[in-house]
């Protein structure tokens, strides 16, 4: 079981609407981790708004895939929240075991959600390389929470590949340069090729084998690389399924102001990319966790009790689940205000699901 030993969030005193970044942390799994946020310009708790993860790849960080992948300016002109989180010892584990950044990027929403309010319909992972990686196997194995995935220069190791079954279709943007010399573009021992991954998601999304290509038109001609979108058809309802071949192009974010090896410029990968997860949302099926326009915990995270708010006074049935899903507690309630002993609970991340009048509402809560 993921257990939460410490939760430690970083308090600030000037106002958000002035800030541009945060510096945060907590303790996971015992091993200290840490994140940087991007709030765009004007923001407020009041309204909520998308979140996106852009993961750094192996041997960088968190600091340099922000510059590099220049996604804040793309971020503040569309009103979203970004996330540039640390991984251990500057790389992602996408093997299985420890440390389970699954279980980590999964707890990080939840964190930054009761900082931030975001919209969890809306919440997003795009990276490079490692960072790639990690996304493909978030929209395996988290594709409840993650609406829809954007791996550059990533694909996926044969156990993820072969084990891949998420609980829903995900839309996916994939760009690759096709003359990548870290991450051959045709696959290698421990990966699998762009094609491959392809296959994967086109299968996994119920596309058509037919597809359209298109050549984009070739805007520098300085960068000795053009760029191609190949696009599946008839995907399950409104799923897409996108590749952006580069042709030529190496182990980079096209369109960076930074050049490092093949960069293509005919096309901003940061903005693309928002533009394609602008398009998607959990379906309503799939959400597990309330926007939280009716139902408040104060606090979350807590120690010995928390606070259920709800909108009316009402008869209620609060239920808390296990991580895996195991019922915890149960017990019926009246009034507006319920107050809820945490005595019975280890520390660690729990679903709370309320049912009072004809609703039925949920949220993760987190004790220290």
């Amino acid at each position: 079981m993921i257990r939460l030993i410490t939760l430690l969030c970083l308090f600030f005193t000037l106002q958000l609407s002035a800030q541009t970044t945060v510096v945060d942390s907590f303790t996971y799994e015992g091993v200290w981790r840490n994140y940087r946020i991007f709030l765009p310009t004007g923001f407020n708790n009041s309204v909520q708004r998308p979140l996106v993860f852009n993961l750094h790849g192996y041997t960088s960080n968190a600091i340099q895939q922000e510059l590099y992948s220049g996604f804040n300016s793309v971020a503040d002109t569309a009103n979203v929240v970004v996330c540039y989180p640390n991984g251990i010892n500057n790389a992602w584990n996408i093997v299985g075991g420890f440390p389970n950044d699954i279980g980590f990027i999964d707890t990080l929403i939840t964190v930054i959600n009761n900082q931030f309010n975001i919209n969890l319909n809306r919440v997003y992972s795009t990276g490079l390389s490692n960072g790639g990686f990690l996304s493909n196997l978030l929209g395996c194995s988290l594709a409840n929470r993650i609406a829809a995935i954007a791996p550059v220069a990533g694909t996926n190791v044969p156990l993820i590949q072969n084990s891949c079954s998420p609980s829903r279709q995900v839309p996916v943007l994939y760009i690759h340069g096709d003359a990548d010399a870290v991450v051959n573009y045709n696959g290698s021992t421990g990966f699998v090729s762009a094609a491959d991954l392809m296959t994967l998601w086109s299968s996994v999304d119920g596309c058509t084998s037919v597809t359209d290509t298109f050549l984009l038109p070739d805007i520098s001609l300085t960068d000795f690389c053009r760029a191609e979108k190949i696009t599946w058809h008839d995907c399950d309802g409104s799923v897409r399924v996108i590749h952006y071949k580069i042709l030529g192009g190496g182990h980079t974010w096209p369109g960076s102001s930074l050049i490092i090896g093949t960069t293509n410029q005919d096309f901003n990968a940061s903005g693309v990319i928002w533009d394609f997860f602008y398009q998607h949302e959990l379906p309503t099926g799939s959400k597990e966790i309330s926007s939280l326009a009716n139902l408040k915990v104060l606090p979350n995270p807590f120690l010995s009790e928390f606070q259920i708010q709800l909108p009316y006074p009402s008869e209620s049935i609060v239920n808390i689940y296990s991580f895996e899903g195991k019922l915890i507690h149960r017990s019926k309630h009246s009034g507006e205000q319920l107050r809820i002993s945490a005595d019975i609970l280890n520390p660690g991340i729990y679903q709370l699901i309320v049912e009072y009048g004809n609703r039925k509402e949920s949220i993760r809560i987190i004790k220290f």
